[in-house]
């Protein structure tokens, strides 16, 4: 008899997704971590950050009332408080993660595993001993591992990764800060207005000529103005000019699928050579009976929501269910200010895929909400396709762009119709009428 149901390796986002899911449907579920529970997500990426911008932000917010009068603030802020806070929550967020699985009557081993079959995992725990596990199905969710960015010119000591920027406890004079990678300029635009807002000189090095690929390019130069604004400046792609000056220089996302160890080539587990990730379908199975992978570990949609998406899908899989992993409809936002996001295909993207379509742009600082949070601008533009009024995609830079671009991802996973966008009726003022307002326009677009 197998010792377990659901084996899962690793317990960031897609593992723990998968695990949770797995119990939910009645599995005994085992998950080996050899770490704390959460992963890169929580220890050193999206918790780190969101922490560190959560303290950022209200200072830049503050900063503009203190020009227009209402408060009086100094012009610093201490980095290195905010990194002892963003450890102190970091902390919170990993044991609530634990916490979870406990209760759900998951059992967490501490220990890392590589395949010795279909169904049996060798764990290596971290006394050096072993110890083999049987399992009905086994999900793999190791993650990625964030390799050291080399730069031409650049003396190592002076290249950090991107999350390397969330242990800072005194900011540099100056930086530059290169997109690419993975996440695109996700991670590093974050960084770019978080070393910005604490009074560093920084410059940002994009990999391209779009500022965000993904974002449509209509609200590139709205984003540019923002960040110039906020005292980025935008050099052109690949300027190594400004790295080479630069006191520190973030390298780009170098996260690589995380597969050593795991003994993958023994048993008929394909790899994408593109990425050297471990190869799904569209219920996250691999090329091997009973054996699932989730996550960065894949190499595909390398963001925290994509792999407990993915996690959510392999558990139902491997105990019986059906589920498909549906990717177009994951937003993305990056957490600086003004705040970005998007969700679906751009306009030309739409184009591209053969759509005709109608779009509308709403300028966020003309709007009541936007003119009581000070009428700092920004804009959304909603891409949606003529023929059939299906909403192919949501973008906005702005306040309230996450709230927007949710019920973009929602419009999309349900698959309303521009129709049903402009017929709904949100709380005023707010964000999110700003999307009926825009799908009203398309409606008269369309005809």
């Amino acid at each position: 008899m197998p010792d377990c149901d659901l084996l899962v390796l690793g317990a960031g986002p897609g593992g723990h997704a998968a695990a949770l899911e797995g119990a939910t449907r009645g599995a005994r579920v085992i998950v080996l971590e050899p770490d704390r529970v959460g992963g890169q997500c929580v220890q050193h990426t999206c918790i780190p950050t969101q922490a560190m911008l959560s303290a950022i932000a209200p200072f830049v917010t503050a900063q503009e009332l203190a020009i227009a009068g209402v408060v009086d603030i100094g012009d610093t802020i201490s980095l290195g408080r905010a990194t002892a806070r963003k450890d102190a929550l970091v902390g919170v967020v990993a044991r609530g993660a634990a916490l979870s699985l406990e209760a759900a009557g998951v059992e967490v081993i501490a220990g890392t595993g590589s395949l010795d079959g279909r169904d049996r995992v060798v764990v290596r725990h971290p006394d050096g001993s072993t110890e083999q596990l049987g399992a009905q199905a086994i999900v793999i969710a190791t993650g990625a591992r964030w390799e050291p960015a080399r730069i031409d010119g650049v003396p190592d000591a002076r290249v950090v990764t991107l999350d390397a920027i969330n242990a800072l406890e005194k900011a540099p004079r100056t930086a530059a800060v290169l997109g690419g990678g993975p996440a695109g300029t996700a991670f590093a635009l974050e960084h770019a207005f978080l070393l910005a807002a604490t009074g560093v000189a920084v410059s940002f090095v994009p990999e391209g000529d779009a500022l965000v690929p993904g974002l449509d390019q209509d609200l590139d130069p709205v984003l540019r103005e923002a960040l110039g604004a906020l005292g980025v400046t935008i050099t052109a792609p690949g300027d190594h000019d400004a790295v080479l000056e630069a006191e520190v220089v973030a390298g780009p996302d170098t996260r690589r699928p995380h597969i050593d160890g795991l003994a993958l080539d023994g048993f008929g587990i394909e790899r994408d050579p593109a990425t050297g990730g471990v190869r799904v379908d569209g219920s996250a199975r691999t090329s091997t009976e009973g054996i699932y992978a989730v996550g960065d570990v894949t190499g595909d949609v390398m963001l925290s929501s994509a792999a407990a998406h993915a996690g959510r899908v392999a558990a139902v899989g491997a105990t019986g269910g059906s589920a498909r992993l549906a990717f177009g409809s994951i937003p993305r936002v990056l957490h600086i200010d003004p705040p970005v996001g998007w969700v679906g295909r751009d306009e030309a993207g739409a184009r591209r895929e053969g759509y005709d379509p109608a779009c509308s742009i709403v300028d966020l600082g003309r709007t009541p909400r936007g003119v009581v949070l000070g009428g700092r601008g920004g804009a959304m533009k909603l891409v949606t396709d003529r023929e059939l009024g299906q909403v192919l995609g949501v973008h906005a830079v702005g306040p309230d762009a996450p709230e927007i671009v949710a019920l973009g991802a929602i419009a999309l996973a349900a698959e309303l119709t521009v129709h049903d966008l402009a017929a709904t009726v949100h709380w005023h003022p707010s964000g999110a009428e700003t999307i009926g307002e825009a799908a009203r326009d398309c409606v008269r677009r369309i005809g």
